[in-house]
């Protein structure tokens, strides 16, 4: 994460049982002096080793948020995983914030797609002519080797005509990350011949195909190319995966919804999911600990 230690005072936190790593807290420091869930990173929360059982978890928790306590720190803005990013279930860290009357301050919609559900949403109508439309033109997926096209001809110059911002990661920060991380970050791009027309980045993790960045010009709106791009990654390319996960909707720091885009990302079936953001008061752990006796 020292990739964006300007921007960030890391403070993340492993905690040990018996010398061996159990569990990892990636946060910061913020400027007011209160811990939070790293800013920094795609994935929060109290992260735990997929062999663990409910009673350790509560206990590795509870351990983490009395040293903090002791140590003083007060308050913790803590998020939540999503839980489809999990292999196993933790819901005892949810349970572990109600004993402690802990806030939810917070809630995004994540767009995602359980892609082996006994049921699942179709394609809607104006994706499959999309697709079509797109098909008849002939354009090319590919999996790119590197981000520069994407980055320089696609997704920087949408995000400053639409938003007026920049991407969140660099194009030298995103191509460290992948080196860094062979195989769980990969750049799918839509050709018109050898032009690009737009693209997505994909973060690959064991059980989720996470879409980071999505982006197209207006030649690649107008013909399909992201409909297209989206119907080979989640019936061919991540079929396999348990979920694809289109990422939120949501703006203002969670209190308004981009109806369009969600619209846009449920006619590929996608439905929400909620991840909540809660404050903690770290001298309410004992109540761990209290309801375990």
């Amino acid at each position: 994460m020292d990739y964006h230690s300007d921007r960030f005072s890391d403070e993340s936190y492993v905690v040990f049982n018996d010398h061996k790593p159990v569990a990892l807290f990636p946060a910061h420091r913020r400027p007011d002096g209160d811990l939070a869930s790293h800013d920094g990173l795609t994935y929060g929360g109290f992260l735990l080793m997929s062999n663990s059982h409910a009673n350790q978890n509560l206990l590795y928790f509870h351990a983490l948020l009395k040293f903090l306590h002791e140590n003083g720190t007060r308050t913790i803005f803590f998020k939540q995983l999503p839980t489809f990013y999990c292999r196993e279930s933790a819901d005892e860290i949810d349970y572990a914030l109600h004993l402690m009357n802990s806030e939810v301050y917070r809630a995004d919609i994540s767009t995602c797609i359980s892609l082996h559900a006994y049921y699942r949403l179709p394609f809607q109508r104006r994706r499959l002519r999309m697709i079509g439309k797109a098909l008849k033109q002939r354009l090319r997926i590919m999996e790119a080797d590197d981000f520069e096209a994407f980055w320089d001809e696609i997704l920087i110059p949408n995000l400053e005509e639409r938003h007026g911002v920049k991407p969140v990661h660099t194009k030298e920060e995103i191509a460290l990350l992948a080196r860094r991380n062979p195989g769980f970050i990969r750049q799918f791009n839509v050709y018109d011949g050898e032009k690009i027309l737009g693209g997505c980045t994909i973060f690959d993790t064991s059980t989720t195909a996470h879409v980071q960045y999505i982006s197209a010009n207006r030649e690649g709106k107008s013909c399909g190319a992201l409909d297209y791009l989206f119907k080979i990654l989640i019936e061919n390319q991540f079929a396999s995966k348990a979920y694809f996960d289109f990422g939120i909707v949501n703006e203002q720091g969670g209190k308004k919804i981009n109806t369009g885009l969600l619209d846009w990302k449920e006619g590929f079936g996608a439905r929400a999911f909620v991840q909540r953001f809660y404050r903690i008061d770290t001298s309410a752990c004992s109540s761990i600990i209290e309801a375990m006796r």
